[in-house]
């Protein structure tokens, strides 16, 4: 009789047991499934070969090895349709892409990192711009495009383009160097011992045509910082 009773309880017990994986089972299933469903472009409602297209390009982006993997979350991606863009940008479509880099070593971290992607709209041609670094990229994406600056009111449009695409500011006054180069976007960094001043030194041609552009920077002594703010 006992043996019985004994049998009859884990018969019980690996019952539940089944049922409980079975219902564990299937949570994790449909999570799974929920999170590939919401982690994908759907949102932007692409047509679908320019949603192919912006999935290439971002998985171009992505990559996995032994020290660190750079991964995006398609959810978090967003189209830049500002009046600039579309203005000097006519022929591509925008979109700011985040990423997630894990160092995979002892004490690594976690960096947040973000990507524009640029999408002609006729040949689904992806240029890949990143957001870090001297900016050199985007001032030869520019040049590409052949966009000018003949006055400050080109140049202040252009640093705009630059604001919406990669996301970052500065000052909106630009300053004629030479007639062929223009520093725009001055911004002055908190540096110590001595303060910088960042800008962006831009090349143009007889034309005006972009031809380079970098992110350089000067230091400043106490009283030029004080004339650099005032202006």
């Amino acid at each position: 009789m006992h043996a019985q009773t004994t049998f009859k309880k884990m018969r019980r017990r690996a019952g539940l047991i089944w049922v409980l994986s079975v219902a564990l089972g299937s949570v994790a299933m449909y999570q799974v499934a929920q999170h590939h469903r919401y982690d994908s472009l759907r949102h932007l409602r692409l047509e679908a070969p320019l949603e192919q297209a912006l999935e290439q390009a971002i998985r171009s982006l992505e990559c996995s090895n032994l020290r660190n993997s750079q991964k995006c979350g398609r959810s978090s991606v967003r189209e830049i349709t500002t009046e600039v863009v579309i203005r000097l940008l006519p022929d591509h479509r925008c979109f700011w892409s985040p990423f997630v880099l894990t160092i995979h070593w002892p004490g690594g971290n976690v960096i947040g990192k973000r990507y524009a992607i640029l999408i002609h709209r006729k040949t689904l041609k992806a240029t890949c711009l990143n957001v870090n670094g001297d900016k050199s990229d985007f001032w030869a994406f520019l040049a590409s495009q052949r966009l000018t600056i003949h006055d400050d009111r080109d140049a202040t449009a252009v640093f705009q383009l630059y604001c919406d695409v990669l996301g970052k500011g500065g000052d909106q006054i630009p300053r004629l160097v030479s007639r062929n180069r223009w520093e725009i976007g001055a911004s002055i960094g908190d540096d110590w011992p001595r303060p910088r001043e960042y800008f962006h030194d831009v090349t143009v041609d007889e034309d005006g045509t972009i031809v380079s552009g970098r992110l350089d920077s000067r230091s400043l002594t106490v009283e030029n910082k004080r004339r650099v703010e005032s202006n």
